[in-house]
């Protein structure tokens, strides 16, 4: 995992012993994009920067060999959530609230 050089202070600069999540979360919307291997790539590219949940329009796409293989088991250390497209808005509306 990444340590976000802003939440490293002074005194432990030196210590790569201590990881820390970043404050707040961190939501990726890709209720949009309807290609299998993006959505892997995304899944991973989340996983590395620390996201805290990536809202897919399909949970189905999980189960894909395609998604499976690109993905590198991001997904596992990730939460994905079925966001389909028509229910964007009331899901932006809930993580708001």
């Amino acid at each position: 995992k990444i340590v976000p050089l802003d939440s490293i202070s002074d005194d432990d600069s030196n210590d790569c012993s201590q990881t820390r999540k970043p404050e707040g979360q961190i939501i990726v919307l890709a209720s949009f994009v309807d290609k299998i291997p993006n959505l892997a790539g995304l899944s991973r590219t989340c996983e590395v920067l620390g996201a805290t949940t990536l809202a897919i329009p399909n949970a189905a796409i999980l189960d894909s060999p395609d998604f499976t293989a690109i993905s590198m088991t991001s997904e596992k250390w990730l939460d994905i959530v079925e966001v389909r497209p028509s229910d964007v808005e009331a899901y932006l509306v809930r993580q708001r609230d």
